[in-house]
């Protein structure tokens, strides 16, 4: 019977240790795993702005795509990182995914208005005319003085030989400020 009593305290240390080792390995692991994500988790201003650089400085948009990549993976959701992933790709001449990208973007942020104005120019880059119209009259609807978002609608209707359109979209505009010439 002693014999018996040692062998099942001996299991019971045994499988004590394993439990300890484990849980050790565990804690260690979690340990790690918090200090890698502070460190791997980019900052999203400087992130933003080296990215901004790439684009506009460097002309580099594939280095810029991949920054704003990175930086999605952690903040899915940051509006303003979307478009400039979509403005990414648009230099990349990969309108199809860069209006896929713009179109993620949600209305209620701050990005809604710079993300639907470039949504408009990929469409019309594709050839999507009419979602492109949509999307720049409801613009207009919204905004009414975003003066980029009419004249964009205005090459468009231009573009699509509906001069008459194009002209009305010009005296809408006069007639809503005739002291502003300069449009």
């Amino acid at each position: 019977m002693v014999a018996a009593d040692w062998g099942r305290a001996l299991r019971m240390r045994w499988t004590r240790k394993r439990f300890r080792l484990v849980i050790g390995i565990l804690l260690v692991a979690a340990t790690a795993a918090a200090v890698g994500y502070l460190f791997a988790i980019p900052d999203s201003a400087a992130t933003m702005k080296l990215a901004e650089q790439y684009l506009v400085e460097q002309e580099d948009a594939v280095r810029a795509e991949e920054l704003v990549r990175k930086l999605l993976f952690f903040e899915p959701d940051n509006a303003e990182a979307l478009v400039l992933l979509g403005i990414a790709l648009n230099r990349q001449e990969r309108f199809e995914e860069a209006i896929q990208v713009f179109e993620e973007v949600p209305p209620s942020s701050e990005s809604a208005l710079e993300a639907a104005y470039a949504l408009s120019a990929c469409q019309m880059l594709v050839g999507r005319y009419r979602d492109a119209e949509a999307v720049l009259k409801s613009l207009i609807a919204e905004h009414p003085d975003y003066h980029d978002a009419r004249e964009m609608l205005r090459k468009l209707l231009v573009k699509t030989f509906r001069s008459q359109d194009a002209e009305r979209l010009i005296l809408e505009r006069f007639h809503r400020r005739p002291a502003q010439l300069n449009y």
